[in-house]
């Protein structure tokens, strides 16, 4: 259960990394937004390349394909930072990423509604 605290300045909302958010209940959950409530994004990598089957396991891809001599693989982003990490963990690999494109929703791909 989400830890909750009374906000005297802004009773009537909830603050998620440093953003209000009106929830009408006078209280900041600490927490942030529940794991349900959260959009994700497709975003497709291209990878100059073959990666073996173990090391693109690693990258939990919703979809992946050789074409051409490169990697293409497609990964559920939840934020920028997440997006990110995915890239410097192709450049530590010593990975030639040489493409990136946001492909969609994840949400609207698991049949959820998207805003």
């Amino acid at each position: 259960m989400a830890t909750t605290k009374t906000s005297e300045s802004h009773p009537d909302f909830v603050t998620r990394a440093g953003k209000p958010i009106n929830n009408h209940s006078g209280q900041v959950i600490e927490s942030g937004i529940d794991e349900a409530m959260r959009m994700t994004d497709l975003y497709e990598f291209r990878i100059d390349g073959e990666l073996s089957p173990e090391l693109l396991a690693t990258f939990h891809p919703v979809t992946s394909e050789v074409h051409r001599g490169e990697t293409v693989f497609t990964c559920s982003v939840e934020d920028d930072p997440q997006m990110f990490g995915v890239v410097a963990r192709c450049e530590t690999l010593g990975l030639s990423l040489i493409g990136l494109a946001k492909t969609g929703s994840a949400d609207a791909e698991c049949g959820r509604p998207t805003p």
